[in-house]
């Protein structure tokens, strides 16, 4: 169970999440993406989701960990994705968390989880989640970073122009960095012509070669 935050938007993360989902699903038999935020279907180029998602479920009573892959729908034959939900001021405190670990042990197989910047406050790894920090070589957003629990491994979207380096970014983290992800234009219009799910860009594929 994989955990993709970041500590400021428009670092990169729904795109991150999608990638990942979409690199692990050509070796793995299924992969679930959950979506915290709202913004995978945007990402994906799917339909808006108007069923409900993550954000139901975890408001309901009694959530039970067993009736959570029932709010999935199909993105391709070997990505299934968990919609936001239509609660959408929804916070997700540290039971919340709690509660989404439990189930996503049931469903026992690769989940990734758009956190975005929902939860970077908490140590997901308190809650069986690996925790991936996405980032830009933007001093803001590592200043944040420095104030946050230290994710078990970093993304670096990487930009040009930028004083800090790849190196600055590990050392000021202290975690390893697992994949650098070029700035790179055709990543963009895949997003916004809607087919990162069916054409998944040979930059972020590359980048994302042997991750684990």
């Amino acid at each position: 169970m994989i955990g993709c935050w970041s500590t400021k938007g428009g670092s990169g993360t729904t795109v991150i999440a999608a990638a990942l989902a979409l690199s692990r699903a050509l070796t793995e038999n299924q992969v679930f993406l959950i979506d915290a935020c709202g913004d995978l279907p945007a990402a994906l180029g799917i339909a808006e989701p108007t069923t409900r998602g993550l954000t139901d479920w975890l408001a309901s009573s009694k959530p039970e960990p067993a009736t959570l892959v029932d709010h999935f729908i199909p993105v391709t034959a070997n990505v299934s994705l968990l919609p936001k939900g239509t609660i959408e001021e929804y916070v997700l405190h540290s039971d919340a968390l709690a509660r989404l670990s439990r189930g996503l042990q049931l469903l026992n197989q690769c989940t990734i989880i758009d956190f975005g910047r929902q939860v970077s406050h908490l140590d997901l790894r308190e809650h069986a989640l690996r925790s991936i920090l996405v980032v830009r070589p933007c001093y803001l957003a590592l200043r944040r970073a420095t104030h946050c629990p230290q994710p078990d491994s970093i993304v670096v979207v990487e930009e040009p122009g930028r004083a800090l380096t790849s190196t600055d970014i590990q050392r000021l983290i202290g975690a390893p960095i697992i994949a650098k992800v070029p700035f790179d234009p055709t990543i963009a219009r895949s997003v916004d012509s809607g087919l990162l799910a069916t054409r998944l860009p040979p930059a972020l594929a590359t980048a994302l070669n042997g991750w684990s």
